[in-house]
């Protein structure tokens, strides 16, 4: 009877310790497809003409992709939302890209 117990724990235990290692590796793969999906996206405003992004930093937390940065007009924050809505397994876009505004230059 004793032993029949201990196998029981002994069984649960082993259970308990195959569903926190699934749980790890589906959090890593995860993580590797949000640097997928930010890498899509990053490469997607690059090749772009109008918005370029190298000013945009793009992050991904589980295909919610969130954009930041500076451009220098309202379209190309758009446009770059627009691009990044575009690109597959993204989820939901936050746009927290500014609009810098252009200084007056001196003339001297």
């Amino acid at each position: 009877m004793k032993r029949r117990y201990f196998l029981l724990a002994l069984t649960a235990l082993f259970l308990t310790g195959c569903a926190d290692s699934a749980n790890k590796t589906s959090a890593f793969g995860a993580d590797a497809d949000d640097i997928t999906i930010a890498s899509r996206v990053k490469a997607a405003l690059l090749q772009d003409i109008y918005v370029g992004g190298l000013g945009i930093e793009v992050q991904s937390h589980g295909g919610r992709v969130q954009l930041d940065g500076f451009v220098p007009d309202k379209d190309q924050r758009r446009h770059a939302e627009a691009i990044a809505r575009g690109v597959r397994g993204v989820k939901s876009v936050e746009n927290n890209i500014r609009v810098r505004e252009k200084r007056e230059e001196l003339p001297f």
